[in-house]
């Protein structure tokens, strides 16, 4: 198709030239003029430049009137190959963890939401919805019934726990620092970023026929492992469970947790995750484009209002 463009405006040099042959009989009826042998052609040559540029359509994504522990339906969207040059391996990333900087969870403010933490996405098979980038904060007060069974020395624990929520169900996970004490109790590499980090996640659903189940001593227990400590973050890849093939993102402090699938930042490195994962890997060529899904998902609990405007993020190599 390069060429194309090339052709017509050969044709329409040579069409031009044409009619000024037909029309050039002298006023007086004399033989037309007499031109020297050469080609009556123009060499024409194109070079495009080498240029990436992906476009987004729908550009905006808004949702209103949503309930809690509700879903919207699916919004098509694509993504459109509108630079020169190939581009593969495309994946997707939210500023969540940029917008909540501080728990929501007292707040009783919408506001401190990011509206990117209730959108699923679809990869290119638009099969499996998956979360684009959702925090979970650790809890201020003791819950009833709860029994975290934490490790290492009980009288200087660094630990977190909270509620991954998933529309009307609601999930108590934990995350500590399993081994990083020395022996008067002082802490030895004890960040949630180290290699003892231990995430655990309860496979209960709490809602309201479920009843509690807060203990993790007794009943199904799904354990990630930990691959790699980054920047602020420790990383976990899970396989069973609630989250089964989630990355899981435990902050240094243990104060939150970052569940994610198709984040592939190298800054910070949640790449780093080995169960990250494309969007799209096969070439998407210029002009060529993808289809893929978003949809909200508002758990139950949170406080009605607008939330605060994200952004998503579509990137290739």
């Amino acid at each position: 198709m390069a060429f194309a463009p090339a052709r017509h405006v050969l044709v329409a040099i040579v069409f031009l030239l044409g009619l000024a042959l037909a029309f050039s009989l002298s006023p007086t009826g004399m033989l037309p003029a007499t031109f020297a042998e050469s080609s009556p052609n123009v060499t024409v040559n194109v070079t495009i430049s080498s240029f990436a540029d992906l476009t987004i359509i729908p550009a905006n994504y808004t949702v209103t009137g949503i309930n809690p522990g509700a879903d919207n339906a699916p919004l098509n969207f694509t993504i459109r190959n509108t630079g020169s040059t190939n581009i593969t391996n495309i994946h997707a990333f939210p500023d969540t963890t940029d917008i909540e900087r501080a728990s929501p969870l007292d707040s009783g403010n919408s506001l401190f939401y990011a509206s990117t933490g209730f959108i699923f996405i679809t990869n290119e098979s638009r099969t499996n919805y998956s979360h684009l980038g959702r925090l979970e904060w650790n809890l201020s007060d003791n819950l009833v019934s709860e029994n975290l069974n934490l490790a290492g020395n009980p009288a200087n624990r660094t630990f977190g726990r909270g509620w991954y929520r998933n529309a009307s169900n609601t999930f108590l996970w934990k995350v500590e620092n399993g081994t990083g004490y020395d022996g008067t109790g002082g802490p030895v590499g004890s960040a949630c970023n180290s290699t003892s980090t231990l995430f655990s996640i309860k496979a209960h659903a709490e809602n309201s026929t479920s009843g509690l189940s807060r203990d993790f001593a007794v009943g199904a227990i799904h354990t990630g492992t930990f691959v790699t400590g980054i920047k602020d973050w420790g990383l976990h890849r899970i396989t069973t469970g609630p989250l089964n093939e989630y990355c899981v993102a435990t902050y240094f402090n243990c104060s939150k947790i970052y569940v994610y699938k198709y984040d592939k930042r190298t800054n910070p490195n949640f790449d780093a995750c080995t169960n990250s994962r494309y969007l799209r890997v096969a070439t998407l060529f210029p002009g060529d484009e993808s289809f893929f899904e978003l949809f909200t998902s508002v758990p139950q609990g949170i406080p009605s209002g607008a939330t605060t405007g994200g952004k998503l993020t579509i990137s290739g190599s």
